[in-house]
């Protein structure tokens, strides 16, 4: 007999189920935090910048606040950063996606 395995899929909306951060929102901004560039960040995780860009301004209208901040050119080249505000909201994701994940497993195997 083949294991059973349970996937799920989480993400946060505001009160109108308006998509706010979800896995792909939330790699992205971990990988703008450890390049501090958008356009590195869409590289390393093989997706293009008009997507992760599109993703970063979906979640900031819905959520209501800045989650990235924007240096255009000059001697740093430009870069992006997470905003306080973005780190919390990641924090959030984070801790609840590895909470639903760890009650998903000992419910599985109360199950099995």
């Amino acid at each position: 007999m083949a294991k059973l395995v349970p996937r799920f899929k989480i993400w946060l909306e505001n009160e109108n189920g308006e998509y706010i951060i979800g896995a792909g929102a939330a790699r992205i901004l971990e990988a703008i935090e450890e390049t501090n560039s958008l356009k590195e960040a869409s590289k390393k995780l093989g997706i293009s910048y008009k997507h992760a860009w599109s993703l970063i301004k979906r979640a900031e209208k819905a959520y209501e606040i800045r989650i990235v901040d924007t240096r255009r050119g000059g001697v740093e080249k430009g870069r992006t950063y997470i905003t306080s505000e973005g780190r919390r909201l990641l924090r959030i994701f984070n801790e609840l996606q590895k909470a639903v994940e760890e009650t998903i497993e000992k419910k599985m195997e109360e199950l099995v």
